[in-house]
């Protein structure tokens, strides 16, 4: 067999074991002279199981997404709980200046639930606000300012869990210290704690 007969039988798929003899220089060129040709597989696609580990894949990253994005928007609904704690902060401070002593301070002496129609610091949950706002651990020289999360009754979208930051001041109104208690996990995160 001549060398174009083995060029032909190479390029139209019949193989040849002549082909072999064939001088380098003509496979070469027949090969490069070869038409692309694309098949259709009719049984081609992702298979089932293919299909379920991307889902998966996806619901997990939506999970940490979207956890995450929830932390985000607690952070910028705080602003009302930090914001309000200074006002209560500057109540406390003038509280003390006038009765010398912090044990005897109730809420309505700070403006927390004085009147529930016109809520500023609420003591309990209303539609205008995220947050309700309580005193405890109230002695001589300092008290607590509680920030409590609603989780009904609030301002919507509310939270399905309740935290509360919080922070003690003393007379002066400075702060002596400030946490972020976790009613589900019993935990205190990192990220509602006041400024």
């Amino acid at each position: 067999m001549d060398a174009i007969g083995a060029a032909f039988n190479y390029r139209f798929g019949s193989y040849n074991y002549e082909l072999a003899k064939v001088p380098q220089e003509v496979r070469i060129a027949n090969h490069m002279n070869r038409k692309l040709t694309i098949h259709f597989n009719k049984n081609a696609g992702f298979t089932l199981l293919e299909l379920i580990i991307v889902i998966i894949i996806i619901g997990i990253l939506a999970t940490a997404g979207l956890s995450q994005y929830t932390i985000t928007v607690e952070k910028g609904r705080l602003g009302e709980a930090f914001a309000n704690m200074s006002k209560i902060r500057k109540e406390i401070v003038s509280y003390y200046l006038q009765n010398g002593t912090l044990a005897t301070i109730v809420e309505s002496d700070v403006g927390i639930g004085i009147d529930p129609t016109l809520p500023i610091y609420t003591s309990s949950c209303v539609s205008t606000n995220y947050f309700r706002y309580r005193l405890y651990g109230q002695t001589a020289t300092s008290v607590q300012i509680y920030c409590y999360r609603c989780t009904s009754g609030g301002k919507l979208p509310q939270m399905s869990y309740q935290y509360a930051p919080f922070e003690t001041v003393s007379s002066s109104g400075s702060v002596t210290s400030r946490n972020c208690y976790e009613w589900a996990t019993g935990t205190s995160p990192t990220w509602c704690i006041p400024p």
